[in-house]
């Protein structure tokens, strides 16, 4: 259970060597500096960027806004010229198959991070738990393996969900087993017309 903690945070930042001088920590003569690649003309990004830096500088961090237009994003994000990013992952109604895409190796054994994982962690329990998680048939052991990996995942902290967007669709009151699905799938065969 993570909660918003600036105590925690500092304390942690002390502990690292990180002593506050004036407004921000130093170490070693170096300000501690994160760059935040903020999506001009992006409300949410540049929100966001505006919160992150609010709220880094009250536990004595110093964010950079770098401004990155938006046709530059994925180059950003494949190249990892960035410390802090906001970006949107679409929502997927099958979150265990992502687990590799994301959080691990590009395949099983390699060294090499997979073309999705940005953050370039590869955590050892996560790749030892993915294998089980691709192949168990029952779905509620892969449910609890999937959940051990979240832990690990979450211990890391590579990516960072803030929100889920709300999901709106329109359809006529009587078009039957249609419309926003989030992590639910819909099969083709189950959608109609009401007579």
């Amino acid at each position: 259970d993570y909660k918003y903690d600036p105590k925690a945070a500092e304390k942690q930042l002390e502990d690292a060597g990180w002593k506050k001088q004036g407004d921000y920590r130093i170490k070693d003569g170096k300000t501690l500096t994160v760059n935040y690649a903020q999506l001009t003309g992006v409300p949410t990004s540049e929100n966001e960027g505006a919160l992150f830096k609010q709220d880094m500088a009250k536990i004595g961090v110093k964010v950079n806004l770098v401004n990155t237009p938006s046709s530059d994003m994925q180059k950003v994000l494949t190249n990892h010229s960035f410390d802090v990013i906001a970006f949107t992952w679409q929502g997927t109604p099958y979150p265990m198959a992502n687990v590799r895409q994301i959080y691990g190796a590009a395949a099983e054994g390699s060294k090499k991070p997979s073309q999705s994982n940005f953050s370039q962690i590869i955590d050892p329990e996560v790749e030892k738990l993915i294998p089980q998680i691709d192949t168990e048939m029952d779905v509620n052991k892969r449910r609890e393996l999937t959940n051990e990996a979240d832990k690990h995942i979450w211990d890391d902290v590579m990516v960072l969900p803030l929100y889920r967007r709300i999901m709106f669709s329109g359809a006529p009151k009587n078009l039957a087993n249609y419309g926003s699905a989030t992590f639910q799938s819909t099969r083709g065969e189950d959608i109609g017309y009401v007579k």
